[in-house]
């Protein structure tokens, strides 16, 4: 059985998630020339970013409600750190490293990105409080027209 987390755990990891999804974004923005893409990548790096702005006062809160004790089901914790062992978005070294990294890659991985992240916040569905349920249940419809985005973008480049 893997590690059991803290509802405080949780709500780090997705600030994590967030953080590590606005680094890719921006850092693709730098390399990529088609305005069509520069636009798509621009808007999901703002989206990550109020994400972020969400789970931290999620965080805030948790915390001066003196959440740290509320554990996670061992099941519901073994999914999630399966998720977050994969760190739901790489690492910049790991992808900038490949010499072969160009636009196909790049959307082809925005979508498993996107995916790996409804997967957490629909796992976050069962551990957060009632109070936060609607704020997740918005992250996660806007991640799924995150995905929705970025196919329209793979199939208007066609790649």
């Amino acid at each position: 059985m893997g590690e059991s987390y803290l509802g405080i755990d949780v709500l780090s990891m997705a600030i994590e998630i967030e953080k590590t999804g606005i680094q890719f974004y921006e850092e693709f923005q730098k390399k990529i020339k088609d305005d069509k893409v520069l636009k798509v990548f621009e808007y999901l790096a703002e989206e990550e970013g109020k994400h972020l702005d969400t789970f931290e006062e999620m965080l805030e809160k948790a915390k001066r409600a003196g959440v740290n004790n509320s554990f996670i089901e061992p099941s519901t914790s073994d999914f999630i750190n399966e998720l977050i062992s994969g760190r739901v978005f790489p690492t910049q070294e790991k992808i900038w490293r490949n010499e072969s990294f160009g636009l196909k890659e790049a959307i082809q991985l925005a979508l498993t990105l996107e995916k790996d992240s409804v997967l957490f916040f629909h796992e976050m569905l069962n551990v957060t409080s009632h109070h936060d349920i609607d704020l997740v249940k918005q992250i996660l419809d806007e991640e799924r027209d995150h995905l929705l985005r970025i196919l329209d973008l793979k199939r208007a480049l066609k790649v």
